[in-house]
């Protein structure tokens, strides 16, 4: 995925725009691009549209590509988030945290935490992390 389907696609699942968003990412998959974010992200798009169903179908999905290749703990904790999977996501997330990953430095500007921000654990993390006071 290039960065820009992916910056356009969550701009515009930020915007409400989910067709839209999922088109994006689905268009940065096809240039061969990051399979497990652009996974994530198009999950979330999902979840966030009140489509469980296939926001559910894409972590599946996102679950055999883990099979074969690496795919960061951030990307689960941004599919739980769109399903508003709390729990789920917050396990993942300390579990990314625990693995050191570098990603973790985005849970402070990526929208696709804005669920989590009011919950005392993901505030732990972030100062693990270095960004909380």
């Amino acid at each position: 995925m290039t960065i820009n389907h992916m910056t356009l696609g969550v701009a515009y699942e930020q915007q409400g725009k989910y067709v839209e968003a999922v088109e994006a990412h689905e268009k940065g998959i096809a240039l061969g691009g990051a399979l497990a974010f652009s996974t994530a992200f198009i999950s979330h798009a999902y979840g966030s549209s009140g489509q469980p169903e296939k926001a559910w179908d894409k972590l599946r999905e996102l679950q055999e590509i883990a099979k074969t290749r690496y795919v960061p703990t951030l990307a689960f904790v941004i599919v739980y988030e769109g399903l508003r999977e709390k729990e789920l996501a917050i396990e993942s997330l300390n579990r990314a945290c625990e693995n050191r990953e570098t990603n973790l430095v985005l849970i402070k500007v990526w929208p696709h935490f804005d669920y989590l921000r009011d919950d005392p654990r993901f505030q732990e993390v972030e100062r693990r992390v270095g960004l909380g006071s």
